[in-house]
């Protein structure tokens, strides 16, 4: 398997003390990303993996704080953790029993100062494909399914308090351009 491995790098761009493990366990661990909050001194580690399941996983992360900003030493790395699953809702508001999850890939993570929070995104593969529902001069509902078209663009935000909290953390998608969602972790 591939594994993630962090090494502080200064300021001035040398590096500092020891480069250490993030991710050293089966699996494929591949396309880490970071973000960091330098009033709490907290970076967040986030990365795709191949352990998951129709319910979760794929989209893994660590915190990581700095107490020797010195020489680097003992890095207190966070446990590991990882995002839970929402199923698509047809327009009732019921869960779509078909839906599953196939994969999470490319995730990103930020920090935003102003909220005090991280976000998290990434693509996200479903068992359900994108559809669209017409009335056309109201003779019946349609459902136009995209053929193929399986892809979400799937979030998380967690606030830094929160972050230490025990996971799966809360997880949503972007539905269509006029949706938005209640999510906060």
């Amino acid at each position: 398997g591939t594994d993630i491995y962090a090494h502080f790098v200064r300021p001035d761009g040398t590096l500092c003390g020891a480069e250490f493990p993030v991710a050293s366990i089966s699996g494929m661990q591949v396309a880490p990303k970071v973000a960091f909050n330098d009033v709490g001194n907290v970076a967040v580690i986030a990365w795709q993996d191949s352990r998951g399941t129709s319910t979760g996983g794929f989209v893994y992360f660590k915190t990581l704080t700095l107490t020797d900003s010195i020489n680097c030493s003992s890095p207190g790395l966070g446990v590991e953790k990882t995002f839970g699953y929402q199923k698509v809702q047809n327009e009732l508001g019921i869960d779509v029993a078909s839906d599953y999850l196939r994969a999470r890939e490319k995730p990103a993570v930020v920090y935003n100062s102003q909220k005090d929070e991280f976000t998290f995104v990434w693509v996200e593969r479903r068992n359900h494909q994108h559809y669209v529902k017409n009335d056309c001069f109201n003779t019946g509902t349609v459902d136009y399914q995209f053929a193929g078209n399986n892809e979400y663009l799937g979030f998380s935000s967690i606030t830094t308090a929160n972050i230490v909290n025990a996971s799966p953390f809360t997880a949503d998608y972007v539905r269509t351009a006029d949706t938005s969602s209640n999510l906060h972790n």
